[in-house]
């Protein structure tokens, strides 16, 4: 009687053991979780797959004019002993001040909401993802990011000098991935335009100074109305500048190779920058004369002969 109920044990336990081992295979059919049960190792990402970058790449013939060259040529003029002449490249951010509601079409309100989304979430494309407001069903020219960036930008017009001025200082700040969005290019056309056409009224200092920052800003487009302007409105007053004036001009020249080596100045204007350079020679550093020298020698076709030498008998190289 003992054998039979031992050997009836034996049977049931082997059945369980086949019962729960098809359980098994039919709830787990990946050998993977048959072993140890690790997760599967996942590659992550590299650091740039998270930043916020353009993918616009803009290719220059030659190094020396290249945006990453010239951008640590304007670091190192700011650690400099003259870093007060370019401190304007590094000012700190200074909102609209806004207008009661319903004024000029809320325009100072918009830009305000506009560039505060765009430096802390995203552009405005992916925030109304983000947010929601492109599923809201509600009036879309009010709620999305996108229509409120469009009504800004055909209401650009309605913005006084200074306020333009202030808005250039703020795209400066905006990051690379903005040249990624439709709706923000219509804002930068708008500036750009309005700028062009007003730049006329403005002093040399000050078209120098926002067309700089204009270059220096993330967008790149072919059509650059504001620095064509700006540029031929000091070409026509070249003998005018001061040599701080004349050293920031020469750094929109660099920035903007293609449009100034168009440029039209005579060999006596040529002379008068060489002679200014040669006159302030000491209390220039030595990037800003190598800036100097490249943008007479190659930019504006000049043969800057006795800048040459002042150079070769200080520094001890030749060129």
């Amino acid at each position: 009687m003992n054998g039979i109920r031992k050997c009836s044990r034996q049977i049931f336990c082997r059945f369980s053991r086949q019962d729960g081992k098809q359980k098994s295979n039919s709830i787990h059919t990946s050998r993977c979780l048959e072993n140890s049960g690790r997760f599967k190792h996942i590659r992550s990402q590299p650091d740039s797959f998270f930043q916020r970058k353009s993918n616009v790449e803009e290719s220059s013939r030659n190094f020396l004019f290249s945006r990453d060259y010239l951008d640590r040529s304007v670091d190192k003029f700011l650690s400099s002993g003259r870093r007060s002449s370019y401190s304007f490249l590094k000012s700190t951010r200074r909102a609209l001040e806004e207008d009661e509601e319903g004024c000029r079409e809320n325009v100072t309100r918009d830009w305000n909401h506009i560039s505060d989304t765009v430096q802390d979430l995203g552009i405005p494309e992916f925030a109304d993802v983000i947010g929601g407001q492109m599923f809201a069903g509600n009036n879309l020219r009010q709620t999305t990011t996108c229509c409120l960036t469009l009504r800004l930008a055909d209401n650009i017009a309605l913005l006084n000098d200074h306020e333009l001025k202030l808005c250039i200082d703020d795209v400066t700040r905006w990051p690379s991935d903005v040249t990624n969005s439709d709706v923000l290019q219509a804002v930068y056309c708008s500036v750009d335009k309005e700028s062009s056409l007003r730049c006329e009224a403005w002093s040399t200092s000050d078209n120098i100074n926002f067309a700089l920052l204009w270059s220096r800003g993330p967008f790149r487009r072919k059509e650059k109305l504001f620095q064509n302007a700006v540029l031929n409105h000091v070409a026509s007053d070249i003998h005018k500048l001061s040599i701080d004036e004349i050293m920031r001009f020469f750094l929109l020249c660099s920035y903007e190779s293609k449009t100034a080596s168009e440029l039209t100045l005579s060999e006596k204007d040529k002379q008068n920058l060489e002679d200014h350079i040669i006159s302030e020679f000491n209390s220039l550093t030595e990037s800003e004369v190598a800036l100097a020298y490249t943008a007479l020698h190659i930019i504006l076709r000049h043969k800057p002969l006795d800048l040459k030498k002042k150079m070769e008998d200080s520094y001890g190289f030749r060129l």
